[in-house]
């Protein structure tokens, strides 16, 4: 009986997300879409657009699909829902690059191969993720890489890679500080703040007698020290040079917390 309300629950579910998304979203371009929080996925971008001069480097040659597969997945209940698997390798022959392909290979490529299996083979175990998508930008020789898949709830999860094609060398948060020229206090700082303005911003529509303790609650969650940490932040370049992270804003509906892309030392408010 579960497995056949499971896909009506399902679409029910993505329904009610993409309408209450919708009403509580800013005119903002960090605001989470419906289908991802990166903009755009799946593509390549240059640093400036407008400018094919401006980088040497021809990212579209950088960062291509390993995988790429999509159609429609049909289970036992005859129910349709369509599917994209697309997973990215980095075309450039060193080690560092090598090492990051393998374990893009190891978790995203064998979470695609193994739901692509399950279509093939049908029967009664469904697939865990209809989507798997990536997004890549390149600034001052600084590749970003966002790969993202959503689970069958349509929660998403996130791996950032970040590699300097000049040094050979993967980045870690604790780099990419070094490298921005920030203090590890002020940046956690400014991160904090962006986060707790979303949330704030978010919830804005909320009216202040429904809020109750959940509202606090959450708040105190996003800018706790244990949300706001080098440990659950991702931090990664945008294709302008601009200094974005993933960080997880508490929710007062459906799951405790969300990822969204907030800019440090930006202006809020």
């Amino acid at each position: 009986m579960y497995r056949k309300i499971l896909p009506v629950l399902l679409i029910l579910w993505i329904f009610a997300m993409g309408v209450g998304a919708g009403a509580l979203a800013r005119e903002n371009s960090s605001t989470v879409p419906s289908r991802s929080s990166v903009q755009p996925v799946g593509t390549a971008q240059r640093d400036d657009p407008e400018d094919p001069d401006a980088d040497p480097e021809d990212l579209t040659e950088l960062v291509q699909d390993l995988i790429h597969a999509e159609g429609e997945y049909q289970n036992e209940y005859g129910d349709i829902f369509p599917y994209g698997y697309r997973v990215p390798e980095l075309k450039i022959d060193s080690p560092a690059a090598r090492s990051i392909n393998v374990e893009i290979d190891e978790t995203i490529g064998t979470l695609a191969r193994d739901q692509l299996q399950l279509i093939h083979d049908g029967g009664d175990e469904d697939p865990m993720t209809y989507l798997i998508d990536w997004n890549a930008s390149l600034t001052d020789g600084i590749l970003s890489l966002i790969v993202e898949y959503r689970d069958i709830w349509w929660k998403p999860k996130y791996f950032v890679y970040v590699y300097d094609i000049n040094r050979d060398l993967r980045l870690d948060n604790f780099d990419l500080i070094e490298l921005f020229g920030y203090s590890e206090d002020d940046f956690l700082a400014s991160v904090r703040d962006a986060a707790g303005w979303e949330y704030i911003s978010a919830n804005e529509g909320v009216p202040a007698e429904y809020r109750g303790e959940m509202y606090d609650d959450r708040y105190a969650f996003t800018i706790s020290d244990e949300n706001i940490s080098f440990e659950n932040l991702m931090i990664y370049l945008e294709s302008d040079g601009r200094v974005a992270v993933l960080a997880r804003i508490g929710s007062m509906a459906g799951a405790g917390w969300y990822y969204h892309v907030v800019y440090p030392f930006e202006a809020v408010g």
